[in-house]
């Protein structure tokens, strides 16, 4: 019985810290009230900036309509909203050789202390001129920004319908956190913001040096495609301005590279506080200490 006790507590301790835990929102945006710069996060603590020349438009339009999966209160004009980004360094709104590879993008910061498991996610429309490719990178000292590995990207229908049906005839992140978007259309965003109803996600490795890190921060930027040089259009098209390889060209006059985002999240679970398992602990000796104590009430009666 003396090893029954510290047995116990093992176990214990061992079913909390294997138990599911419920996901936790760390700082999210959803843009519909905001006409500030920088942007302020809807829930939790956070800041959201730009890089490279992107900057943010304020003006809260039906034109920049959010993604219908957004469930935050409505804008005063009645409409979920999303953030519209300019100057997004893709084949209609730079120069050529202006932007390299990965240097244009959005940038999230987030504490993670106290949560693991951590995961970040997104809503994302563009017009046809952005860029095909995005790459997600992370830091954990808050200055190093890597691209993300050994994690899991995901894809996931809200309320938009199927991916590829009828906005992209390609939308998907890898575990290497490379984003594809191929739009079918010029026009991507409609009325309702039905193309925004995707969302994208991407899961860290648990334990890795992303959780419980009060530098945790991502970006996402247009990227070159494997083993280019330049930035490939989401659009092939066929007009003029378009070629086999690359779809829509740099044209410095062009317009439909702009990006839109919503519901831009950081989530983890909380983990348990020591102070927690420590109780655990006692309350499970406790628990070891009656049960021996009733069995030798019943000895001695015996």
């Amino acid at each position: 019985m003396k090893r029954f006790v510290p047995l116990l507590a093992a176990a214990a301790v061992g079913a909390l810290l294997a138990s599911p835990l419920a996901a936790a929102t760390i700082a999210q945006w959803s843009f519909n009230n905001d006409t500030t710069n920088p942007k302020p996060p809807t829930s939790g603590a956070g800041s959201l900036s730009t890089q490279g020349g992107m900057t943010f438009l304020t003006a809260l339009t039906s034109d920049n309509t959010g993604s219908p999966g957004d469930a935050t209160p409505l804008s005063p004009l009645g409409w979920n909203h999303s953030q519209a980004m300019n100057n997004t360094a893709t084949p209609a709104t730079a120069a050529a050789g202006a932007a390299f590879s990965g240097s244009v993008g959005l940038k999230a910061t987030a504490s993670t202390v106290g949560y693991g498991n951590i995961r970040v996610s997104w809503h994302q429309a563009q017009g046809f001129r952005g860029s095909r490719y995005y790459q997600l990178f992370a830091t954990s000292d808050g200055t190093t920004f890597v691209p993300v590995s050994g994690g899991v990207g995901a894809v996931a229908a809200n309320l938009g319908g199927t991916p590829g049906n009828p906005w992209y005839s390609a939308l998907s992140i890898d575990n290497n956190g490379l984003v594809d978007v191929r739009v079918n259309d010029g026009k991507i965003l409609n009325a309702t913001g039905e193309s925004m109803g995707y969302e994208l996600s991407y899961a860290f490795a648990p334990g890795s040096a992303y959780e419980n890190n009060p530098n945790f921060a991502v970006v996402l930027a247009a990227v070159y495609p494997a083993g280019g040089n330049d930035y490939v259009s989401s659009f092939a098209g066929s007009t003029n301005l378009a070629d086999a390889t690359k779809g829509y060209l740099r044209n410095g006059t062009s317009t439909g590279g702009g990006l839109r985002y919503d519901l831009i999240t950081v989530a983890g679970t909380a983990i348990p506080e020591p102070g927690s398992l420590a109780l655990l602990v006692v309350a499970c000796l406790g628990c070891g200490g009656r049960r021996r104590r009733r069995r030798d009430r019943a000895v001695a009666t015996n």
